[in-house]
């Protein structure tokens, strides 16, 4: 983690294990923080709103820093931007796989990848 940024990890109750093992992952290191399942809407919105930069798929989050103001790098995996939640600021980025015609996907109602690939996620690379 680069020096003088922490990353602090947010989600819902049912998104503390996979918060817990993002944290194990990049090694619990001092400027990592899971706060996945302990705070309500409001103390998301107030964190968020403190935040430099939010790493985000398409989710709640992404949406509520977009109200607060802060900017949203957006992975766009199996949702694609032009059914129209997108992050719209100055600052706001979307980062996707193009060009993949299993896109989008059914995947919001379950976890596996139709076509078994993930080629939407694990084909993104920061430009």
């Amino acid at each position: 983690m680069r020096e003088g940024f922490s990353v602090v990890l947010i989600g819902g109750d049912r998104d503390v294990q996979l918060c817990e093992s993002i944290a194990d992952a990049g090694g619990r290191s001092a400027g990592l923080f899971n706060a996945a399942g302990m705070t309500s809407l409001a103390t998301s919105a107030a964190l968020l709103h403190r935040c430099r930069l939010l790493v985000s798929n398409d989710s709640a989050p992404g949406h509520i820093a977009m109200g607060v103001g802060t900017p949203v790098l957006a992975l766009f995996g199996p949702t694609v931007p032009s059914i129209g939640f997108a992050p719209v600021g100055p600052k706001d980025r979307v980062l996707e796989v193009l060009d993949l015609p299993c896109r989008p996907c059914n995947i919001h109602v379950g976890n596996e990848c139709p076509i078994g690939s993930f080629a939407c996620m694990r084909g993104m690379t920061v430009p």
